[in-house]
């Protein structure tokens, strides 16, 4: 695509993939994505679920190490008994008020008034095998004088950073942007860089 850069994040990996549905999952609220290395959240009654897809096990368990720096003032300490129930490659927390747990490729984070360990079962239990290579990023098309982001059967959700909009029903940009990050239904990320000062997702 004229003027973008695929970025690749870390070594292309190759399927399988672990994931979670980013829809579908009882419970669970609208998914809200946030950042690339981030991952997607939602809420639960009583609390909320941080779910993140990672092209490799080192990325989940960096993600794992940045939840549990985030939560130190709650000294999560290791769960071996939620990782031998369930089988998964490490787990920290209570169960009570906070759970985080990886299982090769992905991990997540739980944080509840009570009852933390439910939802990460929940998580756990919903956990799938994606054969699927990793998604493409984003790509824009020109039209009009602009460009607007080309269509992705399977893209469910579509962020940017940078550029200029105009007003319009459909997304059509005057001037491009630094980023175009898509998602597809698995929560996987994929960027697309600018060549106008963009920087690290």
């Amino acid at each position: 695509m004229l003027g973008f850069l695929l970025y690749l994040h870390t070594a292309v990996a190759t399927p399988p993939y672990l994931a979670v549905p980013v829809e579908g999952v009882e419970g669970l609220s609208e998914p809200h994505f946030q950042r690339v290395e981030t991952g997607w959240t939602a809420l639960v009654a009583g609390g909320f679920v941080a779910v993140y897809t990672g092209k490799s096990d080192a990325k989940a368990l960096e993600w794992v190490e940045s939840k549990l720096e985030a939560m130190k003032v709650y000294a999560p300490e290791e769960n071996p008994e939620f990782r031998n129930a369930t089988g998964v490659d490490g787990a920290w927390g209570d169960g009570t008020g906070l759970l985080i747990f990886h299982q090769k490729n992905m991990a997540a984070m739980c944080r509840h008034t009570a009852a933390a360990e439910r939802w990460a079962q929940a998580i756990q239990r919903s956990v799938v095998t994606v054969n699927e290579v990793w998604p493409n990023p984003p790509e824009l098309q020109s039209e009009d004088e602009g460009w607007t982001p080309k269509q992705d059967a399977n893209r469910v959700h579509l962020q940017f950073v940078g550029g200029a909009t105009k007003y319009s029903p459909n997304l059509h940009f005057t001037v491009k942007p630094d980023k175009l990050i898509g998602w597809d239904q698995w929560g996987r990320a994929s960027v697309a860089l600018s060549q106008n000062n963009a920087t690290s997702p």
